[in-house]
């Protein structure tokens, strides 16, 4: 059963990608993701934003796909992807954390 919960995050995560690329432009990691954005981000949203952002370098990886999640998801599905195992037992922002930062 988990891994049908992991194929499902994965293809919601997909399918956010456009919305997050609207978002956040290109990924270039330092784009102030506070405000700008219809309504308010939720916390739980914000700490997966925060953890994944530097991080992403807009190419399709479970970086960018949690945080293209951070800003497409409501409150619920963040307190999920951020406690739920994704990515071979590990949660979006423990992804994200464990990522080296690009270099330039």
């Amino acid at each position: 059963m988990a891994k049908h919960h992991g194929l499902v995050l994965i293809t919601i995560l997909g399918a956010s990608a456009a919305a997050f690329a609207a978002a956040c432009g290109d990924g270039g990691g330092n784009a102030d993701h506070s405000e700008g954005h219809e309504g308010e981000t939720p916390a739980e949203c914000q700490a997966i934003i925060d953890a994944c952002h530097a991080k992403d370098t807009g190419d399709p990886t479970p970086v960018n796909q949690c945080h293209g999640f951070g800003h497409a998801a409501d409150r619920d599905e963040c307190i999920r992807v951020g406690n739920e195992p994704t990515f071979d037992g590990t949660t979006c922002p423990q992804v994200c954390v464990d990522a080296p930062l690009p270099s330039n």
